[in-house]
């Protein structure tokens, strides 16, 4: 989902590994008893901001069609990704040197464990991420999910703790079409966008509301056309 993302995580000082996190085999480790918390507090704040934060090897991001990960595993040079993100918020939320706790705002795309490793580097000592829980992921929380074992124990409650698709796209703009159209929107014809622009992107919705497509505006044979991203109904 496209938002932005809250993580609460851990990171322990003192060692590095190829993933940037505690699974990966350990590449370096030196002490960190010349860290103090002061040291911990202002290497977590600095990570707010706009920045160019770098893809760890151990990822899905792909290179000439491959993710980076496959690569890794077969022990061949990986080429050095940057990309673009967001972070809005950062604070510790508890340390016992050197363990630290932390939570984190970032935006869709945001590699914590780049997060961690970079602060690694600017404490001079290294650092790997433990543990990692998502609490927030646009629109929904943490506290909105409900855990397997409480679904089977009551299976009768399933279909109200389900939440209808059009709620993953809160912002998108809606579009109400007729049965007609909507019979259209179910062959998946492009429907008149009128008044949108290339790359505007809308939910579909047909008589009495019923989601029938994510939708976006495309240019064709001059005018401005739905095109079905992924039908709903």
């Amino acid at each position: 989902l496209e938002g932005e993302k809250v993580y609460l995580g851990s990171l322990r000082l003192g060692m590095t590994t190829d993933t940037y996190d505690v699974q990966g085999s350990v590449t370096s480790e030196s002490p960190w008893d010349g860290v103090a918390p002061a040291d911990v507090e202002r290497a977590v704040a600095d990570w707010r901001g706009r920045q160019e934060q770098e893809v760890p090897a151990y990822s899905a991001a792909k290179h000439q069609g491959k993710p980076l990960y496959e690569l890794a595993r077969r022990g061949m040079m990986t080429p050095i990704k940057t990309k673009e993100v967001e972070i809005s918020d950062a604070q510790v939320v508890s340390m016992d040197l050197p363990s630290v706790h932390f939570r984190v705002r970032v935006s869709s795309g945001a590699y914590v464990r780049s997060l961690v490793h970079s602060l690694g580097k600017r404490l001079g000592c290294g650092a790997v991420m433990t543990a990692i829980a998502r609490e927030y992921s646009h629109p929904f929380r943490l506290d909105q999910a409900h855990g397997l074992a409480d679904v089977l124990a009551e299976p009768a409650r399933l279909p109200e703790r389900v939440l209808p698709l059009a709620a993953a796209l809160p912002d998108w703009p809606r579009v109400r079409f007729g049965a007609d159209d909507a019979a259209k929107v179910a062959r998946g014809m492009r429907l008149d966008a009128a008044g949108a622009t290339p790359g505007d992107k809308a939910l579909l919705l047909g008589p009495g509301d019923d989601p029938l497509a994510a939708a976006q505006a495309v240019e064709a044979d001059g005018a401005m056309r739905w095109a079905i991203v992924r039908g709903l109904g």
